[in-house]
């Protein structure tokens, strides 16, 4: 029973690993809290835009500012779907000399309990190591497991003026 409630979400990652390896919307659909994980990175959005704003008040600056939430609210919405979790995911993965994916690889990070119910992965982009995503899963119910949190390197996406 403990061996089964901690091995759990390495199992999630690995149903995760192969749906994203195959190509499995339906499989990527139920094994991501989608509302959950784009909630958050509009957070992450908005975190990062404020911390870029410019000290002197400047009404360019400002206008951009507020339309900024709207336009990355939009943009996050249309990304974060299966097929652009596993985009994501695809681009953590590692990789083999003909440039393809070698196997499933999403137990291939850092991991990191946060709690008995939660647990954070961390996968390094072969080509920009410096630019980590981060997986938090989350416990649902007693055996189940969703991801509920993406973090992505923002300055990467987004530039880094």
């Amino acid at each position: 029973f403990v061996a089964w409630y901690f091995a759990a979400p390495f199992l999630l990652l690995r149903s995760l690993s192969f749906a994203v390896k195959n190509g499995d919307r339906d499989t990527i659909a139920a094994d991501v809290d989608f509302p959950t994980v784009r909630d958050g990175l509009k957070q992450q959005l908005e975190t990062y835009v404020q911390g870029r704003a410019p000290k002197k008040h400047n009404p360019f600056s400002n206008l951009i500012l507020q339309l900024a939430p709207s336009i990355g609210d939009q943009v996050i919405d249309a990304i974060v779907t299966p097929d652009g979790v596993a985009t994501i995911l695809r681009q953590h993965a590692p990789q083999t000399a003909s440039g393809r994916t070698s196997r499933p690889s999403l137990w291939h990070g850092d991991f990191a309990w946060i709690g008995p119910d939660r647990l954070r992965a961390t996968y390094a982009n072969a080509h920009h190591p410096d630019q980590p995503v981060s997986l938090d899963l989350e416990r649902r119910g007693l055996f189940g497991w969703q991801v509920t949190g993406l973090t992505l390197p923002l300055k990467a996406f987004i530039g880094h003026n």
